[in-house]
Parts: C-alpha cells; structure tokens; sequence
C-alpha cells in the first residue's frame, strides 16, 4: 500500500522526490530535503521490480512477457499499479535522464544532488551514476522501458571503464 500511497502523491505533484511527508490534515506532500536526489527516482523503479518478481513467484510464471499475461488473463497488482502511472513513470525517467545526464552519458558534473554523502560535494560520482544504471534497468525490468536493455548494458560498461581500477579490484567514488 505504501507504493501505491508514493506513486498517487508523486504523481499528483509530478515529481519523484526525496520524501513524502503527512500534514496535519492527512495530506500527504512530496518534498527534497536538501536537493533533489540520484536515488529516488530508482528507488521507486527497484520497488516495482521486486513487487513484481514476489507475484511471478506467486502466480508461477514470468511477468515480465507480457504476452503471458494476456494470455492466461491474468493481472497482478503491480502491473495493475504500473499501467495506471505509466506515464507518470515514462515521463519521470525521460526527464531523469534528460535532465541528469551529460553527453557522455554520466551523470552531469554540475549537479548537487542528495545521496548517502550529503555533507562531500562529489561531481558524477560513481554513486550516482550507478542509480543511472538503475534507472536504465529498473526502467527496462518493469516495462516501462522495455526497449532500455541496450542502455543499462552499456551504462554498466562506461561505468566499468570510468570507475574501476582493475589492479586494484576498486570503484573509485570519482571518475579516474
């Protein structure tokens, strides 16, 4: 119920944010505490995706061929939740990478965003841009993108150039 609860606010407000938080009068209200985040947007992507892979094990077949499910007739609860914001949900990943990402396909240099290290500013940290790659996955998992497969294996090969140094076996926090 708490995803349905995010999603209806999210995108009521339209926008992914940080935090949702309940006013007196019962309202609930998107709000960033500091900044906007790399995270949120993904976060609510992961969230799906897991809900969805709890039912397939449940109903005992793959919910990602959607084939499938029109076949047997069949509708699960998430994929009932992610048809009726699909397009909340399209328009938030296209702006996430719209207005996120540079033109080499990173996470843009001069972005502050909220993350797991608020008080170090970082410029396309791995961090962040490893919520990029999970945007692209996430996006494609659920549906919502199917066609984004190419761009969450490619994403996973610049990162892997950008950030990990193999003599080491370490992921820099910034690009090498």
């Amino acid at each position: 119920r708490s995803t349905e609860i995010a999603l209806q606010v999210f995108s009521e407000y339209d926008e992914v944010t940080t935090t949702i938080v309940q006013l007196e009068n019962g309202k609930y209200v998107p709000i960033n505490i500091y900044v906007a985040s790399s995270d949120s947007l993904p976060s609510v992507l992961r969230v799906l995706q897991q809900m969805r892979v709890i039912e397939q094990q449940q109903l005992g077949f793959e919910l990602s061929k959607e084939e499938e499910l029109r076949r047997r007739e069949v509708k699960s609860k998430t994929y009932e939740m992610i048809e009726k914001y699909r397009e909340f949900l399209e328009k938030e990943v296209e702006r996430y990478v719209s207005e996120y990402v540079d033109e080499e396909g990173f996470i843009r240099e001069d972005l502050k965003l909220s993350g797991i290290k608020d008080a170090w500013v970082r410029h396309s940290a791995f961090y962040d841009n490893v919520m990029l790659w999970s945007v692209y996955y996430y996006a494609w998992q659920t549906g919502i993108k199917p066609e984004w497969q190419m761009k969450a294996d490619e994403m996973k090969e610049r990162l892997m150039k950008a950030y990990w140094d193999d003599a080491n076996r370490i992921f820099y926090d910034e690009k090498k």
